[in-house]
């Protein structure tokens, strides 16, 4: 297994340092340009990559952390792309399987990270509160994806902040996942909070900005404009 363990690791650590490049690069250059359009795309195969690797990684050495961090980075990644692409094929408010699985799926996960993270802190461990973060996080999004599926009825760029929100998000995740394991000492909670108090920022910073935006003027995959 540890030979398993290796390979999984070299596209593991591969994966992620493609994405800790790319999801910044994709911050700076022109929305809905080309270069966003392509650097996006290696960003998320990348993530995808790194989820995929890390639930193997977890299990074989028993890292429920890691396998955690998988877990909402993947739904994140996926769920983001899917606001995009669903919208691309002018969509935006319509669900099917492919939502409720992943939904499903998130759940079940969430609920578990819920009851290890209170099994952890009842015996006395404060590294529960990290299990209880990721499950609020889940729930949250969640809340949204239950309401679209049930609703079917959003506004009209919805699609467009939940994109930048979940995209955003796979970042922190990735950034944060990098940091807490290569931080020591005092640096570690510096680790833990760092890149959403960097990043946040950015992301109230482009749902403002889609606010105030007229909807002729945004510009999404396929070049034409929203109507």
């Amino acid at each position: 297994m540890e030979s398993v363990f290796k390979v999984f690791l070299v596209l593991h650590v591969a994966a992620g340092t493609t994405g800790l490049i790319t999801g910044p690069l994709s911050m700076m250059v022109q929305k809905g340009g080309k270069n966003h359009i392509l650097i996006g795309l290696i960003f998320y195969y990348a993530m995808l990559v790194v989820s995929l690797s890390s639930f193997v990684l977890a299990v074989i050495h028993n890292i429920p952390f890691l396998f955690a961090v998988g877990v909402f980075t993947a739904y994140l990644n996926l769920t983001g792309r899917r606001f995009m692409t669903q919208m691309q094929r002018g969509k935006p408010n319509q669900t099917g399987n492919y939502e409720k699985i992943v939904a499903i799926l998130t759940g079940i996960s969430g609920l578990y990270f819920l009851s290890y993270g209170i099994y952890i802190l009842s015996k006395g461990g404060t590294f529960g509160l990290v299990f209880l973060a990721f499950s609020f996080g889940i729930t949250r999004f969640l809340i949204t994806d239950y309401n679209l599926i049930v609703k079917k009825n959003v506004e009209k760029l919805f699609w467009l902040r939940q994109h930048i929100s979940r995209m955003m998000g796979a970042m922190i995740a990735a950034f944060t996942a990098f940091a807490v394991v290569n931080a020591t000492g005092r640096l570690s909670l510096m680790a833990w909070f760092g890149p959403t108090v960097v990043l946040v920022p950015f992301i109230i910073y482009w749902q403002i900005q889609v606010k105030n935006k007229p909807l002729n003027e945004i510009i999404i995959f396929t070049k034409k404009r929203v109507m």
